[in-house]
């Protein structure tokens, strides 16, 4: 159901704010006192020093654990900025658009994981609308990545999250997040095959197969259209195989070749 402007405000101002402060221990986040709402009732948001803005139309969402994330996203911009800023770190030079899609990426998985470690209830109900988020970011543009982009890199953190917890991926997720300097590289063959290895029991789907012959294809002749015909045979095996993608993540290698296939 719709969040008030009040209970947003309430939310932003005693639930929200005091933890995303704190995402850096000895380094708090400098986030406005206020949440300010656009009555506008497009579906939007905005981050800028001193500035975290949401509209009516997020608020008028019809399940409030997407307004939880609608403003938690806006927050976790000033996050990242403020923990590059420590490190003197910047997002790497590949253009404008690419630094803005990336940031998205940064700002959603800042959001998540805040909700994974703060908030463990409301980031399982944020995983149940992951079909809503995917519809609700839409198509994406030049400078915000789709939303089914952003939703299958949000679900094979949570994947890779529920399958090997939370001590583990701390590390990774600050790596991918924050510390990055380069867009990422593919996953070799050899280790990707390695990787998403199991025991003689368990056969590997067709789906997975034809992602094992499209990134050996891709890797002995990287044409953009090798690419494409990899992302697109990947894509088809993570939205239909959940539990083989999520049993088969060792070393993260599907999250990496995930990175690299939607352009980090």
């Amino acid at each position: 159901m719709a969040i008030t402007a009040i209970n947003a405000q309430n939310l932003y101002q005693n639930q929200l704010r005091p933890v995303w402060v704190q995402y850096e221990q000895g380094n708090p986040v400098q986030l406005p006192a206020n949440l300010t709402i656009n009555p506008s009732l497009n579906i939007d948001g905005g981050a800028v020093p001193g500035f975290v803005e949401t509209t009516q139309g997020a608020l008028n969402l019809p399940n409030d654990s997407l307004v939880w994330f609608c403003i938690a996203h806006e927050m976790s911009h000033h996050v990242t900025q403020s923990v590059l800023a420590a490190s003197n770190q910047a997002f790497p030079a590949v253009g404008l658009a690419l630094n803005s899609k990336m940031g998205e990426h940064v700002a959603d998985l800042i959001a998540f994981h805040t909700f994974m470690t703060d908030f463990p209830i409301r980031a399982k109900q944020i995983v149940s609308q992951f079909p809503a988020l995917t519809n609700l970011l839409g198509a994406g543009d030049n400078m915000h990545p789709s939303g089914n982009q952003r939703v299958l890199f949000l679900q094979s953190y949570y994947d890779a999250v529920t399958r090997f917890g939370m001590a583990n991926v701390t590390a990774f997720t600050r790596l991918i997040g924050i510390t990055f300097q380069s867009p990422a590289a593919v996953v070799p063959h050899h280790e990707w095959v390695d990787k998403t290895s199991r025991s003689i029991l368990h056969t590997r789907s067709r789906q997975l197969k034809d992602v094992d012959t499209r990134l050996e294809t891709y890797i002995t002749n990287p044409v953009p259209a090798n690419r494409l015909l990899l992302r697109n045979s990947f894509d088809t095996w993570f939205q239909h195989n959940p539990k083989e993608r999520k049993k088969r993540n060792k070393g993260f290698c599907v999250l990496r070749l995930f990175l690299f296939l939607h352009d980090w």
